[in-house]
């Protein structure tokens, strides 16, 4: 069978701190308006009891942790007694561990502090412990939160017990359990659930984020993040398993946000500019910057934060950006022909996905310029 972590003493801890958010963005968040109020528009349907999925697609340094974790800190402001839990899928070499970002989810479900109204527990913690050591086994047998039996409030003898699991759980059921408890706990208070770099995660998990998205019933808003150019990288001969899920998903009324500026429209290159002249503004607050160097900056870009913010870094370590008297200058032009290797890092692991026939013609191409 399988056995539960080891028991802690009955008696109740010392509260423990706060635990780190997994949403650690490595960019500044800034002029997202219009992203962030058409993602927020999805937190209504929780106002009357309904779930909400989103799906949050950029490319690699376009912003998404830092967006996610503002659509998450954005739903504990207009929604009462909201219970946000975050989860992160990380690069998988070798053997991929099965539901991995979920395995966070219920670590963090667990210890959360959150007061509930429900009077048999005092916390979400509580109470998401409770409601699986007694009604949901195949859930312990996954997931099986760190507590001796016996020693919650409102526990019984009645509870379910993971050990009567026999071998690995049926998946359906697993699956439904784990969907299930989410909407046990959001009919008390409305649940977030955000998951960052999807396109990361192992087949589990992605099959498990499609079954929660298209069977909710309660106040679940349930958002996940995705590059768009990994999906494209899989095995030969195979799909990535996240095409098929997006797909369905926008048949059960899932919505997407992107996060690129790949449009050639006036309106594009418009939002791109002011992207851009935003992340400088708040790289460098009153600054002399030369708007035909902003200009350049966007052009060399493309919008994506990541690129923006690190170019800018680097400006300014190399002496190019200085500080006068309180206000930054360029004293030398830039023409970011030499980059920092986290920019070259990413640009190297987007060419290593181009085959060598488009390879060899971009190549060529390179000597056009951007449009030929």
């Amino acid at each position: 069978g399988v056995r539960l972590s080891r028991a802690v003493p009955a008696e109740r801890a010392a509260p423990e701190p706060p635990e780190e958010p997994i949403l650690a963005p490595r960019t500044r968040f800034v002029d997202r308006t219009e992203e962030l109020e058409e993602a927020c528009a999805f937190l209504e349907p929780l106002r009357s009891g309904r779930p909400a999925v989103l799906l949050v697609s950029g490319e690699a340094g376009a912003g998404k942790t830092a967006f996610l974790a503002n659509v998450v800190s954005r739903s504990q402001e207009v929604l009462s007694g909201v219970v946000p839990i975050e989860c992160a899928c990380n690069l998988q070499v070798g053997i991929a561990d099965p539901y991995a970002p979920f395995r966070q989810v219920f670590s963090r479900l667990y210890r959360s502090g959150a007061v509930l109204s429900e009077p048999k527990a005092k916390t979400v913690g509580e109470f998401a412990t409770r409601e699986v050591l007694r009604s949901f086994p195949y859930v312990a047998s996954i997931f099986p939160p760190d507590v001796p039996r016996g020693s919650l409030p409102g526990e019984t003898d009645r509870a379910a017990s993971p050990e009567s699991v026999s071998g690995y759980p049926d998946q359906a059921t697993l699956f439904d359990q784990v969907r299930k408890l989410f909407d046990r706990i959001a009919s008390i208070s409305p649940l977030v659930i955000a998951v960052d770099n999807l396109h990361w995660a192992d087949e589990s998990s992605i099959a498990l984020f499609y079954h929660v998205a298209s069977s909710l019933r309660s106040p679940v808003f349930l958002i996940g993040t995705y590059r768009p150019q990994a999906l494209a990288r899989s095995r030969p001969g195979a799909v990535h398993p996240m095409r098929e899920m997006l797909n369905e998903l926008r048949r059960y009324g899932a919505h997407t946000v992107s996060l690129d500026y790949s449009g050639k429209k006036p309106q594009d290159q418009k939002r791109l500019r002011t992207f851009v002249t935003a992340c400088v503004e708040a790289e460098f607050p009153e600054h002399r910057l030369p708007q035909s160097f902003v200009e350049k900056l966007a052009v060399h870009t493309g919008g994506n934060a990541l690129f923006v913010t690190e170019l800018l870094k680097y400006a300014r370590d190399k002496g190019k950006i200085v500080c006068d008297q309180g206000r930054w200058e360029l004293v030398s032009e830039d023409d970011f022909a030499e980059l920092p290797e986290s920019i070259e890092a990413l640009i190297e692991n987007r060419m290593a996905d181009i085959t060598g026939d488009l390879r060899e013609m971009l190549t060529l191409a390179t000597v056009e310029g951007e449009d030929f």
